[in-house]
């Protein structure tokens, strides 16, 4: 049931929304039937393509280690989106790394957890 008079389950338009476009996935090679072909794990590299209903285009490419050309970064309407923003691997309200450190902390209400992964080391703190 919506709140809104006329209107369908907000999850329902959000469901419709999302699945009225697939992902479009192209692989940076050819295959023929009778040659042998690269696998399909991620190291074979390929490029996706969606049409968001609300952000426009998105498209995420990646390339076998052993390729010349590059595929596309991560977009959004256009827009190439940095993943590594200030040199972060990632950064969240309660946890943090620097990208290629090896090293995550993360922090609640006081407690802390600190990984060392590089060295094997889990550090706790209350």
């Amino acid at each position: 049931a919506s709140d809104h008079e006329g209107e369908g389950d907000p999850f329902d338009s959000f469901v419709e929304g999302v699945t009225a476009s697939k992902p479009e996935v192209t692989a940076p090679y050819v295959c023929d039937v009778n040659e042998f072909c690269p696998d399909d794990s991620p190291s074979a590299g390929a490029t996706v393509r969606y049409q968001s209903p609300s952000r426009g285009e998105i498209t995420f490419g990646w390339t076998p280690e052993d390729a010349a050309e590059p595929l596309p970064p991560l977009t959004v309407d256009g827009e190439e989106q940095d993943l590594h923003p200030d040199g972060l691997r990632w950064d969240a309200p309660y946890a943090s790394s620097d990208f290629d450190s090896g090293i995550y902390q993360a922090e609640l209400d006081g407690a802390t957890l600190d990984l060392d992964f590089e060295k094997g080391e889990r550090r706790t703190t209350r």
